[in-house]
């Protein structure tokens, strides 16, 4: 009989572990938030949003490797790459409205694209060239790539087609000057609460759904 010697090695698929679902001891997790990848970003501020699953937390709330801004992102990997436990209630503090900054810049294209890395608040973009401002889907595309880089590309035959810098005009998120005194929160003159006050409202907006 032969026998081999040596190493043998061989690949296989890794299933994606299911969520454990617990029934007591809901973690509630309050910090910032990559908004600004979200379909509406204000939308999630101060509110309370209860995740099953890494993907619903990331088409909720955005997901960054950026930790040190984007402290919520921290949370959402550890409780479900890493433990696979679910649910967890997530509140945004970081508000697109409040904190912000206008940037004007002219980028450079590059077969017809150009990367902003900044934080953009899509919904505030404008973009123009040689005194010509541009319309989204008509003259430019602006996205998100995989690195959570804004990707902008001139549309043939659009006003763009031979230009080669664009004019940008935007907000994005302030991350750098935000004020943590935010996640502590309060309740203004209308009763609207925030940050930690946002506490006492868990049980009345999910009950006993997790």
């Amino acid at each position: 009989m032969a026998f081999y010697h040596g190493v043998k090695t061989s690949e296989q698929a890794t299933s994606v572990i299911a969520p454990v679902q617990t029934t007591a001891g809901l973690p509630v997790v309050f910090g910032t938030a990559p908004v600004h990848l979200t379909e509406d970003p204000s939308a999630v501020v101060n509110k309370p949003i209860i995740c099953y699953s890494w993907e619903e937390a990331v088409q909720q709330l955005g997901y960054s490797e950026d930790w040190a801004h984007f402290t919520l992102c921290e949370a959402m990997y550890a409780q479900f790459k890493l433990y696979g436990v679910a649910p967890i209630v997530f509140v945004n503090v970081l508000d697109p409205a409040k904190h912000k900054k206008s940037t004007t810049t002219t980028a450079t294209l590059a077969e017809k694209k150009c990367v902003v890395k900044a934080a953009v608040l899509l919904n505030t973009l404008k973009v123009s060239s040689a005194g010509q401002a541009g319309v989204a889907n008509t003259d430019y595309t602006a996205a998100f790539d995989d690195k959570n880089q804004l990707v902008i590309s001139v549309v043939k035959g659009g006003k763009f087609d031979t230009a080669t810098t664009l004019n940008l005009t935007y907000d994005e998120l302030d991350v750098e000057n935000f004020d943590y005194r935010n996640v502590i929160g309060g309740v203004d003159s209308n009763d609207k609460a925030t940050g930690f006050e946002l506490i006492d409202t868990i049980y009345h907006h999910f009950g006993r759904r997790y």
